[in-house]
């Protein structure tokens, strides 16, 4: 509600460096998040020595003593950071002085969108960080909701989060990082989970699952095997004529003439 809760961005952008040098040691009172975009950062909270590797968002809490580190060996380090107040701040105050969360590359458009650069000025600009910051929490929720997976693989939550979006696009061609994306991870940890989940790699499932739907299109429907091609987005016939019989043993042809026999 606007007049409960007061957003305020202290100082927020994009850095890029080749210096080791950082933040000293220091105490604010507000929010502050980084997203690692590249090279690995290193931050001493409360005497306590947290990496920041490359692809990792890290929200430390309000009063929490704080220095943060670059490369220490003088490689090129780049990142995203916004400080900020909320209300009170104790709205949204973790129970942890701080959350780093490894591997996630979907934090890293939200937390742009607050940066200078991207912000709306005027009257709509307290709207737009509404909508902003919205998101971002969406995007933390959604990981911390999908953590609780087991020992290797993804979570219920994320695996019906990845088979949705299979099912909404298996008729254009999309890449394992926009997939990955979907639920705010890597493309490596992603497939590497995926694999764990379903015996199965990203790549090899969707394969199988545009298989699938073009089996069901050649026995349901008087479509072409050119046209059913065409609608799940394969742009060569021999390529999905290959993939089918990698799949089914058949042709599409030769399976839609087993079909007639039957």
């Amino acid at each position: 509600h606007k007049e409960s809760v007061r957003l305020s961005i202290t100082s927020s952008g994009r850095m890029l460096s080749s210096s080791s040098s950082g933040i000293p040691t220091r105490t604010i009172n507000d929010h502050l998040m980084y997203y690692i975009a590249a090279g690995t950062m290193t931050s001493i909270v409360n005497d306590k020595k947290v990496i920041l590797p490359p692809d990792s968002f890290f929200w430390l809490q309000p009063g929490e003593k704080h220095s943060i580190m670059r490369d220490i060996k003088g490689n090129t380090t780049e990142h995203i950071f916004c400080r900020f107040y909320m209300g009170t701040n104790e709205a949204i105050r973790l129970s942890e002085p701080y959350m780093l969360i490894p591997e996630v590359t979907g934090l890293r458009r939200p937390l742009l969108e607050l940066t200078p650069e991207k912000r709306l000025t005027g009257e709509i600009e307290e709207e737009a960080l509404r909508y902003a910051f919205g998101t971002l929490f969406c995007h933390i929720q959604a990981h911390i909701a999908g953590s609780s997976q087991t020992a290797g693989g993804l979570s219920y939550h994320q695996k019906r989060v990845a088979l949705d979006y299979l099912r909404n696009n298996l008729t254009r061609r999309f890449t394992i990082t926009e997939w990955a994306n979907e639920l705010s991870l890597n493309a490596d940890y992603f497939s590497r989970q995926f694999n764990k989940s379903f015996n199965e790699p990203p790549f090899s499932y969707i394969k199988r699952a545009r298989i699938e739907r073009a089996s069901l299109l050649l026995m349901e429907s008087d479509l072409t095997v050119s046209a059913i091609a065409e609608s799940l987005g394969y742009e060569s016939l021999y390529f999905f004529s290959r993939q089918f019989r990698e799949v089914t043993g058949k042709s599409p042809r030769q399976y839609k003439q087993t079909l007639r026999a039957s």
